[in-house]
């Protein structure tokens, strides 16, 4: 999955996959969704990339799913509250 977001590229193809969280297996429930962690590889940006039900933040991005641009904070709040510990690994001395 691709998009330009305000003159930046974020390519799922080619970023840092961190890691997946989802919220249950029907993705046909309004509040489904699954989404992934990235990094870009040059710029260090972070990003999700889902897909998800009507009442979810991907509801817009359709089969194709959505990307979703977040600040590091976002990221290092999403690591530690769907990857528990292993979140350290990426923010060492940040």
């Amino acid at each position: 999955m691709k998009t330009t977001i305000n003159g930046i590229r974020y390519d799922t193809i080619g970023a840092t996959f961190i890691g997946s969280n989802s919220s249950g297996s029907n993705p046909d429930s309004a509040n489904w969704y699954t989404e992934t962690l990235y990094c870009t590889p040059r710029s260090r940006r972070y990003f999700l990339a889902g897909k998800g039900g009507a009442a979810t933040k991907y509801r817009n991005g359709g089969n194709g799913g959505k990307i979703i641009p977040i600040a590091t904070g976002e990221a290092i709040g999403w690591i530690r509250d769907n990857m528990g510990d292993e979140y350290v690994k990426y923010f060492e001395g940040e």
